[in-house]
């Protein structure tokens, strides 16, 4: 694949906007009339939309419409009775526990992030489905360009032609266009929710790479022992932003000739953390990512040797990326993201430009390569489990080795979040 660097491409200035992209796109790509009835079938679901999170505050705040006491509600239920005695040695570096982290005037500061030791990362997802695994990888590429992170490998775990070409893109745009890219070969989901992905990667010309289909890919079980059997011991973070079918593979995949271990020996041998996007626990409901594919994601949650900390869909939902942050440079190569992020708009039917997504799969990358910078803290030990309506639990348990993120409360820290979250995808 292709290697070109973002650098060779001088980017002095600010140049086209997300909201003059969308401007420019929303012609290309839809007629008036057409656009007229989107707005009104935005505008009722929005309006239902306001409705149901009038009646959600209401009812858990007894009545008051102040979202201030919505928000201090869901940070007592996502504390509550929190263990904070010392975990196990076996799990005690995976992250403060909460009201044992520093506070927000203590974040690291860039400079003291730079001298960080580099995390061998594998990032497992399922790109396409929503924007979120798109930021995502510009933030791990973001952190490997400051010698945070070394990207091993991505692996796919959505089973559909157009995705890898469409990381490839990304990958280039970000002057890594020789990362390791696998996919899923079999038992991968196949329904998604856009075609951005799609859309982007077929314009070659704008967006340059190599790939054409999944067909010129390695399969992901095989790469993710692969670059599993390369590292030291007790070293690799798996992000996982997606189905859990890949993981469930390898946990399945039998010795060969690049490892004597089977895949769940290999993983307990390597890996040092799962940071995965899954859940829905307070509000609990089926989420997308573990009841897409409901039997793998019971198996990783059963079955995966190593601490596994889940960032639930309550974190992300609070924490919208600014949309706003992402522009076209005047004289360098264009950025897919931005392009991307207008069709995913326009696909899902949003009228506001520029819009702020959820940042899922973000949170889910910065407390897997800093854990310890204070953006977040990490409930107690427990064990998820997956029930038979597919819906994500938790149970406390001093034995268990899953731990929830906690969605943060405090302003000063929230901006931080963000603040790097732009700094890193920013490049």
């Amino acid at each position: 694949m292709s290697n070109t660097s973002v650098s060779e491409n001088p980017k002095p200035d600010r140049g086209e906007s997300f909201a003059e992209l969308w401007d420019t796109t929303l012609h290309r790509h839809r007629r008036v009339e057409r656009w007229r009835a989107i707005r009104f079938r935005s505008g009722l679901v929005a309006a239902g939309t306001a409705l149901g999170l009038a009646a959600y505050v209401a009812l858990n705040a007894g009545g008051s419409p102040d979202t201030t006491v919505l928000a201090h509600s869901l940070d007592r239920v996502l504390s509550a009775n929190a263990d904070l005695r010392s975990p196990p040695a076996a799990i005690a570096d995976i992250g403060p526990a909460p009201g044992t982290g520093p506070s927000a005037d203590s974040l690291r500061g860039s400079a003291v992030q730079e001298r960080a030791p580099t995390v061998p990362v594998i990032f497992d997802t399922d790109m396409g489905n929503s924007i979120d695994d798109s930021l995502a990888l510009a933030m791990l590429h973001g952190y490997q360009s400051r010698g945070l992170v070394e990207l091993l490998a991505i692996t796919i775990n959505y089973d559909n032609d157009q995705v890898a070409p469409y990381v490839d893109a990304i990958n280039t745009y970000y002057g890594a266009g020789d990362t390791t890219i696998a996919a899923v070969k079999t038992g991968g989901v196949t329904s998604g929710h856009d075609a951005f992905h799609r859309q982007v990667a077929e314009n070659r010309d704008r967006y340059p790479h190599d790939l054409i289909s999944n067909d010129q890919l390695d399969s992901a079980v095989s790469q993710l022992r692969r670059r599993l059997a390369s590292q030291p011991d007790h070293s690799v973070v798996v992000v996982a932003t997606g189905f859990s079918t890949n993981l469930a593979q390898l946990l399945d995949s039998p010795p060969d000739e690049v490892a004597d271990l089977d895949g769940r020996a290999l993983v307990e041998a390597k890996v040092r953390l799962l940071a995965i996007t899954a859940g829905d626990f307070l509000r609990a409901k089926p989420e997308h990512n573990t009841a897409k594919d409901p039997t793998s994601a019971r198996q990783v949650f059963e079955q995966w040797p190593t601490p596994i900390v889940a960032s639930e869909w309550q974190v992300g939902a609070n924490l919208p990326f600014p949309g706003q942050s992402l522009v076209e440079t005047e004289g360098g190569q264009p950025n897919p993201l931005l392009e991307a992020m207008v069709l995913n708009g326009q696909n899902a039917l949003i009228v506001n430009f520029p819009y702020d997504p959820p940042s899922f799969d973000l949170t889910t990358v910065l407390y897997a390569v800093e854990p310890d910078a204070g953006y977040f803290t990490v409930g107690q030990l427990g064990r998820i489990t997956l029930d038979d309506q597919l819906i994500a639990r938790f149970e406390p348990d001093q034995a268990g080795w899953h731990r929830l993120l906690q969605r943060p409360i405090d302003p000063t820290t929230r901006r931080q979040i963000t603040e790097r979250f732009v700094e890193l995808v920013s490049g």
